[in-house]
């Protein structure tokens, strides 16, 4: 009861106005906001839903904290039940960009999806300070110049 009121505070008014107009069947479904989301929302088509999950890659650039946020993000509407972790798993090593790591998440023999989720910061935050620390050098280098 109390998740619908926040909800309900929180939309804006064009939605509490469209609210207001469902026809609920008792006073708990009104308490449901799960009823107002598959109504604004609609069916969704899980294959579809799962193509595009499928085809999400590591855009260039792009952080591995986002990568795994739009995959995590899309996961939801797949409905991979128990599954869900060893899909998310496997979309990390097919979906990275950088193949140093994909090998180094290879090397386990159970790689689990926390471990790979270790492997691939740990691995993006030592890229990170080894080009700080190479660049230093070669900054100073070009000012004796």
């Amino acid at each position: 009861m109390r998740r619908a009121a926040v909800f309900l505070a929180c939309v804006g008014n064009d939605a509490y106005q469209l609210f207001q107009t469902l026809d609920f069947e008792t006073d708990e479904d009104r308490q449901n906001i799960d009823i107002f989301e598959r109504y604004c929302i609609g069916e969704v088509n899980i294959t579809y839903e799962r193509y595009i999950f499928n085809r999400r890659v590591q855009d260039v650039g792009e952080t591995f904290d986002a990568f795994m946020a739009a995959i995590r993000r899309l996961a939801r509407s797949c409905e991979f039940g128990a599954l869900e972790e060893s899909i998310l798993r496997d979309r990390i090593v097919i979906g990275l960009r950088d193949d140093a790591t994909r090998r180094k998440l290879l090397q386990p023999r159970k790689l689990d999806l926390a471990l790979a989720v270790d492997i691939c910061k740990a691995s993006e935050i030592s890229v990170r300070q080894l080009r700080a620390m190479t660049s230093a050098d070669d900054v100073n280098a070009l000012q004796h110049l």
